[in-house]
């Protein structure tokens, strides 16, 4: 039990490490001798939980895009601007980890793949088959991943000065209306 604990403190501590180190400067500049200092643990301990700092990253997303995944309040009138509030929060919450994810191609794909999969549920659960007659919906549903991480990279670059409750609208009108209209 007490090992449990520690593992846990240390990959809480390598992830606080990291995040604040990547909200200073690029993810790829930072080195995991330098993680391992900022979070007081031993160079060859970051090893025994990690085999790259890309790993540490990975689960820093995972962790993030799961509570991205949480319901935004079933399938009502405000859901999909329900469903952005929860997304922008989460890139406030969490800046230098999509900073980072949004500065690197392969985090990036990885972003966009989990941002597919959850449009493709959106339509399973808003009974939508087709999102528009003359445009494959495999298309459509990546053009709308793409968009949101655009809205992600815009809203990041804008120094998050837009209010959340306006990403959320935006969001709602330009990404999701295809889904309501689907």
């Amino acid at each position: 039990m007490a090992d449990d604990r520690r593992i846990k403190r240390t990959r809480r501590a390598l992830a606080a490490a990291i995040v604040e180190l990547a909200s200073t400067r690029p993810y790829d500049s930072i080195s995991i001798r330098e993680i391992t200092e900022k979070a007081d643990v031993g160079y060859a301990t970051f090893f025994r939980h990690y085999d790259s700092k890309d790993d540490l990253l990975l689960e820093l997303f995972d962790r993030v895009t799961q509570s991205m995944e949480d319901p935004a309040g079933g399938s009502g009138e405000d859901h999909f601007r329900n469903e952005g509030r929860l997304a922008f929060s989460q890139v406030k919450q969490n800046e230098a980890v999509f900073r980072s994810i949004l500065q690197n191609h392969a985090f990036t794909r990885k972003l966009r793949k989990v941002l597919i999969e959850h449009i493709n549920r959106g339509m399973r659960r808003h009974g939508v088959r087709q999102l528009h007659p003359e445009i494959p919906t495999e298309i459509m549903v990546h053009q709308m991943a793409v968009g949101v991480i655009g809205l992600f990279e815009w809203w990041l670059d804008q120094k998050m000065r837009t209010p959340i409750d306006t990403m959320a609208r935006i969001y709602e009108l330009t990404i999701m209306q295809a889904i309501r209209s689907g």
